[in-house]
């Protein structure tokens, strides 16, 4: 906004009126959601101003928001997840003792990701007391959404293949030598 009113010689913020205002607007480069987000900061902005007097009205709120499309997420289509687990499976094949192990790992953590819907922090974080026999239940920690989903067989056994070491409670053991998870 300062270089803005240094163009066109504004000093103060009276000055900016509302076609002003949109023409600040319209200079945004960014796409609907960022430019919803900074709509939003210049609408505070300008709430308090208006709560302090600075000027008469809250002009932004007269801007209206881009629209923003949300597209949907969609998981790996079958043949997707076929070639993400044969590249896996090749690791396997070349990997060193030690390196089979985050192999098994890497390979339980996608199904798990693949088949809960989680993010990938609360699968990193997943402790084995949240899964019971086959029912996954837990509280998202982005958004503290419940989840509660039943995991196929197969991702159970990938992930009991996984013992904890150290006592760590976390399904996908940590690789203690290496210092890495999963």
């Amino acid at each position: 906004m300062h270089e803005f009113s240094a163009q066109r010689g504004i000093r103060f913020l009276v000055q900016i009126d509302l076609p002003a205002l949109r023409d600040f607007r319209v200079g945004w480069k960014d796409g609907p959601l960022s430019s919803t987000k900074k709509l939003e900061r210049l609408c505070s902005f300008y709430r308090f101003a208006h709560e302090n007097k600075w000027v008469e009205e809250a002009l932004a709120r007269k801007l209206k928001s881009p629209k923003v499309k949300q597209r949907p997420t969609f998981p790996f289509t079958h043949e997707e997840m076929a070639r993400i687990l044969a590249a896996m499976n090749s690791y396997l094949e070349h990997a060193t003792p030690s390196g089979k192990n985050s192999a098994h790992r890497l390979r339980a953590f996608v199904l798990l990701l693949r088949y809960s819907g989680m993010r990938i922090g609360d699968a990193v974080k997943l402790s084995t007391d949240q899964i019971n026999g086959n029912k996954l239940f837990l509280y998202t920690q982005k958004s503290g959404v419940p989840v509660y989903t039943v995991l196929p067989d197969f991702v159970i056994r990938s992930l009991d293949a996984n013992p904890a070491s150290d006592g760590d409670s976390s399904v996908l053991a940590r690789d203690r030598e290496a210092g890495r998870c999963c």
